[in-house]
């Protein structure tokens, strides 16, 4: 006969953080090449029904991103979107531009990033997360 055996393993969170901080692979593991992958952020993420006490909450406001261009990991350019009380910024090498709250939630991000506006396109790569 054939036997099978499930295996479940519950992990809960004793104590969390202030702030979170995520890295998303973005890269193949194999062939060390880039993921390019759509990608939606939350803007908010609740993590209470993995705590040890689910009576408490426990929430999260992404509060910054940083993304990567290029087509490994080895080489390429980062920028940032950072939330502040003024709103949402993105900030590469030279520059701090306002942006919009759609921009931090959605990628890839397109950016022209040079004078003669070569479009770049990047991935999220670090988010992080403060405790609300």
């Amino acid at each position: 006969g054939c036997s099978s055996s499930m295996h479940s393993r519950i992990d809960r969170i004793e104590a969390a953080p202030e702030v979170l901080r995520v890295q998303l692979l973005i890269v193949d593991l194999i062939s060390q090449r880039k993921l390019s992958t759509y990608v939606e952020l939350p803007k908010f993420m609740d993590l209470t029904p993995y705590q040890s006490n689910a009576q408490l909450p426990l929430k999260y406001r992404l509060q910054a991103v940083i993304a990567h261009e290029g087509e490994t990991i080895s080489y390429g350019h980062y920028i940032s979107m950072v939330r502040g009380p003024q709103g949402v910024f993105k900030s590469n090498d030279n520059a701090v531009i306002k942006a919009n709250e759609r921009e931090m939630l959605t990628w890839p991000y397109r950016w022209p990033e040079t004078d003669d506006d070569e479009e770049r396109i990047f991935q999220p790569y670090l988010l992080t997360f403060v405790k609300v």
